[in-house]
């Protein structure tokens, strides 16, 4: 089953009073001169060399040290959600993300990867709105109909996730996906008999295809 994580609210209330009602933040970032911008832009641009290099220690000092000199940098905030999540701490990369979200309300890889952090956390009923408002943004980006399609299962539309997953994989990909998650739920009955009708339409299927 999905593993369940209790809620951070505490620690994200924290931050959405602090990035809202900070003025003084605000009032530091409007009086970033133009070369400390050229520096926190090249930053950036290293970080994100680090982290496509898997260096994620590197990367994560890289964000950290340009939210130094630029404490509302969305784009900041977001990557180094990422990072943390993908290190494991996934209670402060659910934070950094939030805090994204709060300054980059309308960046739907934002939303994705916050709707992401949440699944993955088992917290379903605060990823399912995210995920849907990440589709409606760009319905065509293939990893977050995926992600909407495991959501969908793991709140129990069964059928809602199939088609979902059938945008994007083969039926019996599709189906097989479905059983893993019906595999993940407890429902090991049912999850054989998917994998049973998946082999059906596809007898060289011998994988399930659950993409990040």
């Amino acid at each position: 089953m999905l593993r369940e994580k209790h809620c951070i609210i505490s620690l994200l209330m924290y931050g959405a009073i602090t990035l809202a009602g900070c003025t003084q933040a605000r009032q530091l970032v409007q009086r970033v001169n133009p070369e400390t911008k050229h520096k926190v832009e090249t930053m950036l641009t290293l970080a994100r060399a680090h982290e496509s290099e898997g260096e994620l220690k590197e990367a994560e000092q890289q964000y950290r040290d340009i939210l130094k000199l630029d404490p509302e940098n969305g784009a900041a905030c977001h990557r180094l959600g990422v990072v943390m999540m993908n290190q494991g701490e996934a209670d402060e990369g659910l934070l950094y993300l939030e805090q994204a979200n709060l300054l980059l309300p309308d960046d739907a890889d934002v939303v994705a990867d916050l709707g992401y952090a949440y699944m993955d956390a088992g917290q379903i009923e605060q990823a399912m709105p995210l995920l849907q408002a990440a589709y409606d943004k760009n319905p065509d980006d293939k990893r977050v109909i995926n992600n909407l399609a495991q959501a969908l299962g793991y709140s129990g539309k069964y059928d809602r996730s199939l088609a979902m997953f059938c945008q994007i994989m083969s039926e019996a990909e599709a189906t097989a996906n479905l059983a893993y998650i019906y595999t993940q739920t407890g429902n090991g009955p049912k999850a054989m008999e998917l994998y049973s009708h998946a082999l059906d339409l596809d007898p060289d299927l011998r994988w399930c295809n659950l993409p990040k």
